[in-house]
């Protein structure tokens, strides 16, 4: 608070001590003493801080300390608000920042040379695979793009895209055999 704010802190101590039932008028020497004693906060905390203590059903006007306290602990979580708030602004700032730039004109022209380099690289593992004897299935892609029709499984029929083959086949999970009957 500076000297400036000394109205708007009269204000709000005369708020108080009417709610408290001061009887007595609040002499010039008090109100310098809680004036003094709250300069460290800003008059928004302080004057929040008084309302604060007014619903807190007390029944003695609030000491300097306890208004003290109560002014340190709203000024504290409004500057965390206000830090929460700052980040989130620059958030926003930059995600419109990132939105506003214009898009890569080269992005597909990388992204393919990217691609191609990848199968590049993958073809050159399975060639150094084939040499040291693992046969070429066990490279086979779960995404494989090819349009060819699954191969029927020569025992049950069943295709390679089936989770589940019918009867006793070397492509399906093999029954115990207790469990056939």
């Amino acid at each position: 608070m500076t000297e400036q704010d000394k109205p708007r802190f009269l204000q709000c101590l005369n708020r108080l001590a009417v709610a408290f039932r001061v009887r007595e008028t609040v002499d010039p020497v008090l109100t310098q003493v809680y004036f003094d004693t709250l300069a460290d906060w800003p008059i928004q905390a302080v004057e929040d801080a008084g309302a604060e203590l007014q619903r807190s059903g007390g029944s003695f006007f609030p000491t300097t300390a306890a208004w003290y306290e109560e002014a340190a602990r709203i000024a504290k979580e409004d500057a965390a608000r206000a830090r929460r708030l700052e980040n989130e602004r620059a958030t926003l700032a930059w995600v419109a920042a990132q939105r506003a730039l214009p898009p890569d004109p080269d992005e597909a022209a990388k992204l393919a040379a990217l691609r191609e380099e990848t199968i590049q690289r993958m073809a050159e593992v399975q060639a150094k695979l084939i040499m040291n004897g693992v046969k070429p299935a066990r490279f086979r892609s779960v995404h494989d793009n090819t349009k060819q029709a699954p191969k029927p499984c020569p025992e049950c029929g069943a295709t390679s895209r089936e989770f589940v083959h019918r009867g006793d086949c070397s492509r399906g999970v093999r029954k115990p055999e207790s469990a056939v009957g």
